[in-house]
Order: C-alpha cells, then structure tokens, then sequence
C-alpha cells in the first residue's frame, strides 16, 4: 500500500487502515499509560504523542505501516511515560535547587548583617579589647597565644574578654531595642 499520495498527504487506504490501528490500540495504550504515570492528563499527552511521532516517521517513511506491531508501539508508550516522568522529576529538582539556593542566599544575608553588627561592636570597645576579641574570636587563638602575642599575662586575657564581652551584650541589648522600637514604628516595613 503506497501510503503517500503525489500532493504529499497520506494516501485513503492508508488513512482508514491507520485509523483503525489507532481507535483498536489507542485505549488499552492510554490505560497502560495512566497506569505507569497515575495522571490522566499526562497519559493522554504521551500516547497521542506516540500516534504523532508515528505518523511522522511514516510519512519520512522510516517506519512501514505493515510491520508496526502492538509490542512496538506499547514500548513507545512505557519508554515515553519514563521520559515525561524523568522531565518532571528534573523539574522538580530544578525547583528544589532554586529554593535551597534562594534559602542560601538568605542564610548569607543575615549572615553578613550580623557580620556587620558585630564588626560595629567591636569597634566600639576600647583598642586593647578589641585585639583581644579580634586575637580570640576572629583569629582563633587560644589564650595562652593572645597572651604571648600582646605581651601581658594570661588572667589579663581572661580579665579583658570578660569585660568585652560585658560590654558587647549592653551593645546588644541596645541594638536590640532600638530594631524593636522601630519595627514598632514602623510595622510595615518588617512585612512580607
């Protein structure tokens, strides 16, 4: 059967038989479908996708309408489920991805804020104080090096870091009301 006429269009015989093939198939190949995806709309979309791509290799005769077999096109229905189920799930990670990242990012701006606050801080302390923080928190040195490295004994760098840490809480304390006076003036700034 010559299944192309001489305009290019798919030849009556062909027409029928094909129609035929796809009102016999196309049911248990949809059922089969929303079996493996459990969603009717997805089902639908890859079997008639099936058809479509079908009829495309036919017409480029790629494919001969008297060798498709039901196996064949049930193959191409289960390959294509797995495929739109392994897009989605690329979507969906995708989309996970942009959250955690968006999270991230968050995570980094407050970061940097308290950052920021706490450089103030520090800037506020007497000099000695603040290379002792500086020399503990920020360096990560243990007491005995600060001690060695500013050149006073080791109770003095215990004296300082317990006087700056007093004075980094009061600091605190008063940021601290101050950002909730102003949220109290200020409520909408403060809402999503």
């Amino acid at each position: 059967m010559d299944i192309i006429t001489s305009d290019g269009g798919f030849s009556d015989d062909f027409r029928d038989a094909f129609e035929k093939f796809y009102n016999d198939n196309y049911p248990p190949l949809y059922k089969h479908a929303k079996h493996i995806l459990d969603d009717e709309v997805a089902a639908k979309n890859v079997v008639g996708g099936v058809f479509a791509d079908l009829l495309s290799k036919l017409r480029e005769r790629t494919l001969d309408m008297r060798k498709i077999e039901i196996t064949y096109v049930k193959a191409c229905v289960r390959n294509a489920c797995f495929d739109y189920y392994n897009k989605k799930k690329r979507e969906q990670s995708s989309q996970t991805d942009i959250a955690k990242m968006t999270r991230l990012e968050v995570d980094f701006t407050i970061e940097k804020e308290i950052s920021d606050e706490l450089h103030y801080m520090l800037r506020k302390l007497d000099p000695t104080l603040r290379m002792t923080m500086e020399l503990l928190y920020l360096q990560e040195m243990d007491h005995a090096s600060v001690a060695a490295v500013m050149n006073v004994a080791l109770p003095t760098v215990y004296a300082r870091k317990k006087r700056a840490l007093k004075i980094l809480k009061e600091l605190y304390r008063k940021i601290l009301s101050i950002w909730c006076f102003v949220s109290l003036l200020f409520p909408m700034v403060y809402k999503n």
